[in-house]
């Protein structure tokens, strides 16, 4: 057959080769045009330092390494923006009526099976009937002891900042009752410098778990326990998944947004 056509000596290329090179320049295109928008972007500090595991083989400059970065780097910023906007998704409810007395950890824990472990806490604004010293350190409310039979008022932390192990470990030994308490889950990639720079929750006076759609206090919090003035417990979480086991456990537990359109 006549490789030529008949309007001169142009080459008949077939349409499946056509779609190939098509195909292969448009993907060179992409990551070029990835690829500057990664070092343009990679200027600027990021909000803070996210911990990756260290690849084996070295970085060369590949494309694979290239496209990786430029895909962690840009979700990265894309989920930071939705954080700090307060438009993540977040499921809540509230639990007024499984228990007489509120709040045992221990049951919390063992109702999102155990789930706490993945993240570090941050606690604050907190009313502890502690039994055990240990426990009785995480209140932040003031202290008392007595010395001549006077009592002295000992001042105590804004905040305490612990493994999701050792909160467990701690509950597991003294899983006395919470009054009042706010214990906000970090993934753990997050510094505590970078928690800090934001308010510290508190149990009382935050509107966001009151109003719809319902909000986890600290913009960069995953989870959110709630130990609220000895008469509930709240569960806020950016995983709905935790929530569902929460209710799963409680039956009695209700939607927060559904009560708070009561």
């Amino acid at each position: 057959m006549n490789r030529f056509s008949d309007r001169g000596s142009t080459p008949l290329v077939s349409t499946k080769k056509k779609k190939s090179r098509q195909r292969l320049f448009l993907f060179g295109t992409l990551h070029f045009s990835l690829f500057t928008l990664h070092s343009s972007l990679r200027s600027p500090p990021r909000l803070f330092p996210v911990k990756r595991e260290e690849r084996k083989e070295k970085r060369i400059g590949s494309f694979a390494s290239q496209s990786i970065d430029f895909i962690e780097y840009f979700w990265y910023n894309i989920s930071i923006k939705i954080t700090i906007g307060g438009k993540r998704m977040v499921y809540g409810v509230i639990d007024k009526k499984s228990s007489r007395y509120y709040t045992y950890l221990k049951a919390v824990f063992d109702a999102i099976e155990n789930k706490q472990v993945k993240y570090n806490w941050l606690i604050t604004d907190t009313e502890i009937v502690a039994h055990s010293s240990r426990l009785d350190a995480l209140n932040t409310s003031v202290h008392w002891k007595h010395e001549d039979g006077k009592p002295i008022a000992i001042s105590a932390p804004e905040y305490y900042f612990l493994s999701g192990e050792e909160l467990t470990k701690i509950i597991s030994e003294d899983d006395s009752q919470w009054i009042w308490g706010v214990l906000s889950g970090f993934e753990k990639s997050i510094p505590l410098d970078e928690i800090l720079k934001y308010p510290l929750p508190e149990s009382n006076g935050y509107e966001g778990f009151w109003k719809n759609p319902p909000s986890i206090q600290h913009p960069l919090a995953t989870m959110e326990i709630v130990p609220w003035d000895s008469s509930c417990v709240l569960l806020l979480s950016t995983n709905k998944e935790v929530v569902e086991k929460f209710k799963k456990a409680f039956p009695k537990c209700q939607d927060l947004s559904a009560y708070n359109s009561q």
